[in-house]
């Protein structure tokens, strides 16, 4: 999830810990499973099993580059970033005719320090890539597709306080990305004007 602060889920008031880990998602779902962990956070949608509850939700991903003039298409330069099995299917159905990125991440904090150091071109969601399209380090890429990544949470859902820290969660992660949408577009719009 790059940079997304939970620490808002750490309410003094609560008798909550939060210990956070990076992991593959099938490391996610067996500590899910196993019980290492209540609550888990992933791109890629869980195994839906009996006890279990899962919700998501959406980011909008842009496609920058270091220059403005970058081909939205057909980019030598372009790094693909893995944001799921969501992204990857849409992705793949979008640009079947396009040859395979020389260049990929699994994360997309990665992949933006890669494409600052070496320029190319690659999607990112909004919130990663703001501060560098304002200070024009990186440009959005006119005429690009868009792409949604999903943000998957899933619980324990036997648990009454798994159920309300999900909730929790849900509604801080949700205020999280409708804060950034209005400065989005704003974003959006400075920056197409620019071009």
């Amino acid at each position: 999830m790059g940079r997304c602060s939970l620490i808002w889920c750490v309410n003094p008031l609560k008798k909550t810990a939060l210990n956070s880990w990076p992991g593959l998602h099938h490391d996610l779902q067996g500590w899910l499973e196993n019980g290492v962990v209540d609550i888990a956070i992933s791109t890629s949608d869980f195994l839906h099993r009996q006890g279990y509850a899962t919700e998501y939700i959406e980011e909008e991903l842009f496609l920058v580059g270091d220059r403005p003039d970058r081909p939205g298409r057909f980019d030598p330069g372009y790094i693909y970033v893995d944001h799921g099995a969501d992204f990857a299917r849409d992705h793949i159905a979008t640009f079947s005719d396009a040859d395979i990125a020389r260049v990929s991440f699994g994360s997309g904090l990665w992949a933006k320090e890669f494409l600052l150091a070496n320029g190319g071109s690659c999607y990112l969601p909004a919130g990663l890539i703001m501060e560098d399209c304002k200070k024009k380090r990186l440009y959005l890429l006119r005429d690009a597709p868009r792409f949604t990544r999903r943000i998957y949470l899933a619980w324990h859902q036997t648990d009454p306080s798994s159920d309300a820290m999900a909730s929790d969660i849900l509604a801080g992660l949700s205020r999280q990305f409708m804060d950034k949408i209005a400065s989005q577009q704003d974003l959006i719009s400075a920056q197409f004007v620019d071009i």
